[in-house]
């Protein structure tokens, strides 16, 4: 990698999803439970703190509902020298419950901002979803997004962006329809940082396969074809949320397996 960037990823948490397989991914051959690893990724670029998607979160958030553990990331940052006041920049992918979960901290009644001198990177299609969506929704935008806005650290964009030097934020919707996906350039390779745009290793090899909780699911394919279509073109390492593997070089081996560069063991 370059060295003036430097790329951690961070294991939140792990526990198996309340459904099996064959219901997440129906049609796909994919049988029996589903071990779901949650994933944060660290950036330190040209003096920045970058911290790409904000986990779980604390024990009353909500995706304590479906998650069986509350994340750990502040404990992970920790152990690597960064306490929340260091943080610079906070990316979300999208505003799913185990990717803002620990934007906020404190009692559920009074959340607050856990990274108070970071702005909070989304795009403004997925800010508007969650606003103006389901009653759950809602509820997530009060207590993870609102405190964030409030306090004026908020910094919505529309498509694609570049907020840092060599740090690029690419829309890459159908999981969501403001998805986005972070890209890093170290030179001579790509470091993609692809939120949900894949939950499932088989998605590389066979990205068709459909995901129950996508919103969009033909564009979501869509979304990952393009995606090893660049990779095709040049060497992407993958950092996808919730593999066992945090970082995997694309395209695959011509035994179309992952190469596994780093796997989480949380």
């Amino acid at each position: 990698m370059s060295e003036r960037i430097r790329h951690e990823a961070l294991c939140d948490g792990s526990g198996t999803f309340p459904e099996p397989l064959e219901s997440a991914f129906p049609a796909s051959g994919l049988t029996g439970p589903w071990l779901l690893h949650v994933h944060c990724h660290l950036l330190f670029v040209d003096g920045r703190i970058a911290l790409v998607d904000a986990g779980a979160g604390p024990p009353w958030a909500p995706a304590a509902t479906w998650f069986p553990r509350p994340g750990r990331l502040l404990d992970a940052l920790r152990g690597r020298g960064v306490e929340p006041t260091h943080v610079s920049d906070v990316v979300l992918t999208h505003l799913h419950s185990d990717h803002v979960g620990w934007t906020v901290h404190g009692e559920a009644a009074e959340p607050t901002p856990t990274f108070p001198n970071a702005r909070h990177l989304l795009q403004d299609v997925e800010l508007n979803r969650l606003r103006t969506g389901s009653p759950g929704q809602r509820a997530l935008f009060d207590t993870h997004v609102r405190p964030l806005s409030d306090a004026g650290l908020v910094d919505a964009v529309d498509g694609w962006a570049r907020p840092m030097r060599q740090v690029e934020l690419r829309p890459s919707p159908g999981h969501t329809s403001g998805h986005q996906s972070v890209a890093v350039d170290l030179g001579d390779e790509t470091l993609l940082i692809s939120g949900d745009a894949f939950v499932h290793p088989m998605q590389v090899t066979e990205p068709g396969t459909l995901y129950a909780y996508e919103d969009d699911s033909a564009v979501a394919a869509e979304t990952r074809r393009a995606i090893l279509a660049d990779a095709a073109q040049r060497r992407t390492l993958l950092a996808p949320a919730h593999f066992a593997v945090t970082v995997a070089v694309l395209p695959v081996d011509a035994a179309g397996a992952l190469v596994a560069l780093h796997t989480c063991h949380a």
